[in-house]
């Protein structure tokens, strides 16, 4: 195309380019909230409107009859987590636009070589084409690229080479690239796997409702996510309350909002990160099924004279009756050894209670009367835990957290 012609184009095109961004804008906020309200895990969603310099670059280029030749004005990336995602995106996207072209990139086209993506030119359809927040766009056409992660990090670090086709790249570097090409897709089908393995575990341990069923289940974070409202978090908290240990609205709305299947709304990640810190702390401490879990709270909430003593012990920060926290502690009075003391200090713990904790175990040890507390039995197939000696120091007290 000639110069003169390139350069009114690009004018004309520079006077609707604001229009043509306000579309992509649209686009990406209506695609995320379309993926988020169906469930499908999406990375992110990119939109822009090419600059006029990358639209004249281009006019000159290839042979455009006009602006409208130009299908790529408008360019929107939908990134997904997992490979079986894309076709979600896809059918998504069919079931809410005009679907103008569809293109799949990757598998046997040598042009495109060494990943895989959905390409669609997409137009908006009724009803939405008329509403009046949607019809300034009704007539525009835009770029749609669906791709998973991997693929993505492919197609970005491909195009900083500069290697459009296979045949570009020298021939020694070739059997590389296919190895890497072979990895990220592998990567991609067994990010897939995994992932229907952890939802079938899931759905597997939701099955367990009877009270049999879930007390034999394996201590670890998708058992607690499931089973959490069957151990007995509201007898601990109260027990712990009423021995004087903190508690606010918000650590009573713990309770109610831990028990309940969807957590979405616990924004902050606390509980994320305290059951993390619980599974880590119970396989420390031999505890390696719910009812043995169930069965240790159980114990620390009739454990009255513990409440008490501990909350006396930690004599310059008073606990917080949050039950994570208290199951960590309480383990750690039993005769836990270091580490347990280490995962303490490591998940935000106040030394001054991990230091208690230690203090009071060792001093109940020597205790006459100590035969009276329930403690838990070791089991047949391990010795029981040994209490430090009185004189030892914790193992924490001269390293860092």
């Amino acid at each position: 195309m000639e110069d003169r012609t390139v350069s009114k184009l690009r004018v004309q095109y520079e006077s609707d380019w604001p229009r043509y961004q306000r579309f992509a804008d649209a686009l990406r906020i209506l695609l995320d909230s379309l993926c988020r309200e169906t469930d499908i895990e999406i990375d992110s969603v990119e939109a822009r409107a090419k600059d006029g310099k990358s639209v004249a670059e281009k006019l000159r280029r290839k042979t455009y009859k006009d602006l409208d030749s130009l299908t790529d004005k408008i360019g929107v990336r939908v990134i997904t987590r997992y490979l079986g995602d894309v076709e979600e995106v896809t059918q998504l996207v069919e079931r809410e636009f005009e679907i103008v072209e569809a293109v799949h990139h990757g598998r046997g086209n040598v042009a495109t070589f060494g990943y895989s993506s959905e390409h669609m030119l997409i137009r908006l359809r009724e009803p939405r084409s008329s509403l009046p927040e949607w019809s300034d766009y009704k007539d525009l056409v835009a770029e749609l690229q669906v791709r998973s992660i991997l693929q993505h990090a492919w197609a970005l670090i491909s195009h900083s080479l500069e290697y459009k086709t296979e045949s570009e790249v020298p021939e020694d570097g070739r059997r590389k690239l296919y190895r890497v090409a072979a990895m990220l897709e592998t990567s991609d089908e067994l990010f897939d796997d995994f992932r229907e393995s952890v939802t079938s575990t899931r759905k597997l341990y939701r099955s367990k409702e009877g009270r049999a069923e879930w007390r034999r289940l394996p201590v670890d974070r998708d058992a607690l996510r499931e089973m959490w409202s069957k151990l007995p978090i509201r007898q601990l908290h109260d027990a712990a309350e009423s021995a004087g240990w903190r508690s606010d609205s918000d650590t009573k709305s713990m309770i109610d909002l831990w028990s309940t299947p969807d957590r979405q709304t616990d924004t902050s990640g606390l509980w994320e990160n305290s059951v993390s810190r619980l599974v880590t702390a119970l396989r420390r401490g031999g505890i390696e099924t719910l009812g043995e879990l169930a069965d240790l709270m159980t114990r620390a909430a009739n454990d009255k004279q513990w409440l008490a003593g501990f909350r006396e012990e930690s004599s310059t920060y008073t606990p917080w009756a949050v039950a994570p926290d208290i199951v960590l502690l309480y383990l750690i009075s039993e005769g836990g050894d270091g580490e347990l003391e280490r995962i303490a200090r490591r998940s935000g713990l106040a030394d001054d209670l991990t230091n208690a904790a230690d203090r009071y175990g060792k001093r109940q040890a020597t205790q006459p009367d100590r035969s009276t507390r329930d403690r838990r039995p070791a089991k047949a197939s391990q010795p029981p835990r040994q209490i430090k000696p009185r004189d030892q120091e914790p193992a924490t007290q001269s390293e860092d957290p």
